[in-house]
């Protein structure tokens, strides 16, 4: 499948040693079909540092498309950050258990 052309995307940015990012990954892997919310697929970002991949990351990672951030730039993220997106457009960020328009948010 190519996911490149879908309409609407769900990113969830994460650091390995969160423990709120390994939280809402295993609630990702608990309470999703693999691969899609209910309006189209989830890609997991991870954010620098990176570490080892442990076993029980690779098995939800497995399940769902994965990226990595570059290391050549800086990030500064709060994590777990959810980012919806419906034609590349950014429509909705959940953080922390807020959720908004990207208007909102940056206020």
């Amino acid at each position: 499948m190519n996911w490149r052309h879908r309409r609407r995307w769900l990113a969830v940015l994460y650091h390995h040693d969160c423990p709120k990012c390994l939280e809402a990954l295993a609630a990702y892997e608990a309470d999703v079909s693999p691969r899609t919310f209910s309006d189209g697929p989830i890609i997991l970002i991870e954010v620098p540092p990176f570490a080892p991949v442990s076993p029980e990351a690779a098995a939800v990672r497995s399940r769902f498309a994965h990226g990595r951030l570059s290391e050549q730039m800086t990030w500064l993220v709060q994590t777990p950050l959810e980012v919806q997106l419906s034609q590349g457009v950014v429509v909705s960020v959940r953080r922390n258990g807020s959720q908004g328009s990207p208007a909102s948010l940056a206020n």
